[in-house]
């Protein structure tokens, strides 16, 4: 289905043995896929296996894209020539991040900053990058322990990255890494509290352990 072996997957999720695998564990798939840009907009090109009686419109309607755009990537003429076990070229939709020149298709996640940070794409959130502190059970790269979080929004409050103050939609976004630092930004929304006022809300400081 994902164009992966299972030893590829086993090593990006740290599994020893592929054939011991608990139920209701969540796996991490590497995608295969490439970058560029489909009708002006960019896109990631996924690999996708036509599963049996699927339609290209069913294909088009469950990634986001159009008939059209499959056919003519795909080099087909008529819709009813597709075949179940081909590999189709799906383009998903990305969105840009602050972390350049990481892209995150829709209806997927990534992990980057040395697997500290966990990012997602939906387009039911008008294609916005939400990203937030990876699960406990992620394995680090490089780092023994991820570096703190937070968004300094007034002195001395502060926010840690995903979550929001007082209705606010995630102000506290992430803006990428360097060696040591992860780095974030308070975005500024027209439902948050004007400064003077954040300045009595009391915030609970959480950090990555």
């Amino acid at each position: 289905m994902y164009l992966r072996t299972e030893r590829q997957i086993a090593d990006v999720n740290n599994i020893s043995d592929p054939n011991v695998i608990h139920d209701g564990r969540n796996l991490v798939i590497p995608l295969p896929c490439s970058c560029d840009d489909v009708d002006g907009m960019k896109v990631v090109h996924y690999g996708h296996v036509v599963p049996t009686l699927n339609t290209v419109q069913q294909i088009a309607d469950e990634y986001g894209t159009n008939e059209s755009v499959l056919l003519r990537l795909n080099g087909i003429a008529d819709p009813n020539d597709l075949q179940a076990g081909a590999v189709l070229d799906v383009p998903l939709k990305v969105n840009n991040s602050l972390d350049y020149p990481l892209l995150v298709p829709n209806g997927t996640y990534t992990f980057t900053a040395n697997n500290c940070i966990q990012c997602k794409c939906d387009a039911l959130n008008n294609m916005t990058l939400q990203c937030e502190p990876s699960p406990k059970e992620v394995k680090l790269a490089k780092w023994s322990q991820c570096p703190s979080t937070q968004c300094k929004l007034v002195s001395p409050v502060t926010l840690s990255l995903g979550n929001t103050l007082n209705g606010c939609v995630q102000p506290c976004a992430y803006a990428g890494y360097n060696n040591q630092t992860i780095l974030t930004t308070p975005l500024p929304d027209s439902g948050c509290p004007s400064k003077s006022s954040i300045i009595s809300i009391f915030i609970i400081d959480l950090y990555i352990l």
